[in-house]
Formats: C-alpha cells, structure tokens, sequence
C-alpha cells in the first residue's frame, strides 16, 4: 500500500538517501559531456550542490503526499533548480543534467518504496540508537559522494578527492590508459604496446610535460586488445578527455548503484534489508569511491561478471554469455566463470537425458 512519510518512516528516509546519493554521480556525469556536445562551458563544483538540494526536495515532496502523481514533486524540485542553479551559476549543460536527476528522483522515490522488505517497517521505533547512528554514516556517504563528485567536475580542487593530501590520487587516472589506447587503436599504430607510445610521469621531479591528459599522469595500458571495445564507450568524446572522465564516472557509477541493488536481493535472503542497507554504505566507501575517481575498470568488471551469473541463474542464457563474454574481454580472469557455467550446464544436460518424457528416471 502507498503510504506517505508518516506512515512508513524508513521506507521514504532510505528512498530519499538513495536518490540524494546518486544525485551528484547522475549531475557530474551529464555535464561535462553535454558541455562537450553543446560546445559550450561545464557547470562546475556547484553543480553538485544543486544537484543534492534537487533530489532532497524531489524526495520530500514524494514522501509527504499521498498521491503517486509526479506533477507536484516535479515542479518542487524544478523551482529548487532554477532559483539555487542560477544563483551558482549553472549553465545550460547543467541544467539539462539537472532535469535527469528530477527525473531520477522522482521516479526513484515513488518506485522504491512499495518494493522495500516488510522488514524495514519499525526499525526506527525499535532501534533508535543505530537508527541514528546509521542516519550519521548514511550523510557521511553523501558527502563523500558529493566530494569525488566535485573532483570529477574541477581535477585542480585537489581538496577534494576521496583522500585529500595523497598526491598519487590527484594524478593518477586509469582511463588515461584507455582512452589513448583506443586512440592509437584508431589511429592503426602498428603496436600500441610499445613503451615509447607511454610517456611516464609517475613521481617524476620538476614540471611535468603537458599533455591532453594534464594533469593527470598518462597510465601504462596493461589490458589484451579486445578491452579496445569496451573504450569505444567514450570515443565520441574524443578530444575532450575531463568530458571523457565525467561520463565514465558517471556510467560506472549508475552500473555500480544497480549491481549493490541486485546483490542485496539475490544474496540476502529472508532478512535482505540487513545487506540493502548497508549497500548505499559500501557506495560510499573508500574503496568504492577510489575506484570511481580513477576510473578503473575493475569495479565495473567484477560487477558485470556477477551480473553474468544472474542472468544464467534466471534462465537469460543469451544476456548471461554476453556479459560473461563483455567481462573475460576485458580482464580475461572472469572467464573461470565459463568454466563453473559449462559444467553446471553439462549436469542439468544429464539429468535431464535421465528423465523419461513421463517425468520418471530412465
């Protein structure tokens, strides 16, 4: 049943948490490459900004009605944008980001909640204490979102990446890697692998050279041809590598966001609230942000290999092999995974050529 804020406290609080999480990733990984298209300026840091009061009032004006119509959350968050978006400054490009994240928020808070477990219910009235200290590292989380997010938009605003004051951090980004390999690929150098094509820069003394990439150092590309594909995501920004680091952030971000969703529902049973709350948690982690802010693909891997594994769990053979495939071409080691998926197949084949068309054993 669709209950406003007051009726089902925890459902509505972990929607708007999750809608005010993802907010700066969906923001900063529009803005840039809609810049790039529009051929006009980014919005900036101050997007992000925007981007969290959006989706707290697109939250709070779902939660504190009891109509599921999107007429009134909408136009809410709307104002929110024009009047603090202009007052930061946000151009076009952010604005049309920021009509994606009004989007998003809306139709995240009135889709979520009718399908949380029945567990949640309560568990503010039950629990007060750790209701209140999960409330604390849920914002904590926000704002370490929100922060990478700001580093995504301006790379000089050292201050504010995952772990201010290391100075690889601050340099050093793996989609450089990709990036000017897919380059070279398209150029049809004769061998990208040549160590002459990788300037290196890593702790070098004195003024680093300037390159397309600056100033990020360029990273050494350590990956089998085939990942040259999975590269060709941020082609049609060629050129324009901080648009090209935006929208990667942005993409792996959203695909990370839907994998903990999926995760928490396949593996966590009866009691699954317990693994989707701590979800949003894990997004917010060190480990998780470190990865979005260099752009590595291995978070996006793992993820699309256990994605793999869902799809042949729900008889989606077809999307399975394709995302198991997309997975071993980009770092080879997901394809153990065939191994387990062939063998299991090759069970299911024998049981079944031991079942007559009765239904009884041979």
């Amino acid at each position: 049943m669709f209950q406003p804020l007051r009726g089902q406290p925890e459902r509505w609080l972990f929607s708007g948490f999750v809608a005010m999480l993802i907010a700066p990733v969906i923001a900063q990984g529009l803005d840039r490459p809609l810049a790039h298209a529009l051929t006009t300026h980014p919005s900036g840091g101050g997007l992000t900004v925007v981007a969290l009061l959006v989706a707290f009032a697109a939250s709070l004006a779902c939660a504190s009605r009891e109509s599921r119509s999107v007429v009134v959350p909408s136009s809410v968050a709307g104002v929110v944008m024009a009047v603090v978006g202009l007052s930061l400054g946000v151009r076009a490009p952010g604005f049309l980001a920021l009509a994606v994240v009004i989007v998003t928020s809306v139709a995240l808070t009135l889709w979520l909640p009718a399908r949380l477990p029945a567990a949640l219910d309560g568990l503010a009235a039950r629990h007060r204490a750790l209701t209140a200290c999960y409330a604390l590292v849920a914002l904590s989380s926000i704002v370490q979102v929100a922060r990478v997010s700001v580093f995504i938009a301006e790379p000089w605003r050292t201050t504010a990446q995952v772990v201010p004051g290391v100075k690889f951090l601050e340099t050093h980004s793996c989609l450089t890697a990709y990036v000017r390999a897919n380059e070279l690929a398209h150029d049809r150098v004769d061998n990208l692998y040549l160590s002459e094509r990788w300037p290196q820069t890593v702790g070098l003394d004195g003024p680093r050279p300037q390159t397309a990439f600056s100033p990020f150092d360029i990273d050494e590309y350590f990956y089998p041809p085939p990942f040259l594909l999975v590269a060709e995501v941020v082609r049609p920004l060629r050129g324009d590598y901080f648009a090209q680091r935006a929208g990667w952030f942005g993409l792996n971000g959203a695909l990370l966001a839907f994998a903990f969703w999926l995760g928490a529902r396949a593996f966590g049973g009866v009691r699954w609230h317990r693994p989707l709350l701590l979800a949003p948690l894990f997004f917010g982690s060190l480990p998780v942000l470190s990865v979005l802010q260099i752009g590595n693909a291995q978070g996006a891997v793992v993820v699309i290999a256990v994605l793999s594994m869902f799809a042949f769990e729900s008889k989606r053979e077809a999307m399975g092999g394709f995302a198991l495939a997309l997975a071993a071409m980009a770092k080879i080691s997901p394809g153990a995974l065939g191994v387990i998926c062939t063998q299991a197949s090759s069970r299911s084949s024998a049981t079944s050529a031991r079942i007559a068309p009765n239904g009884r054993r041979c």
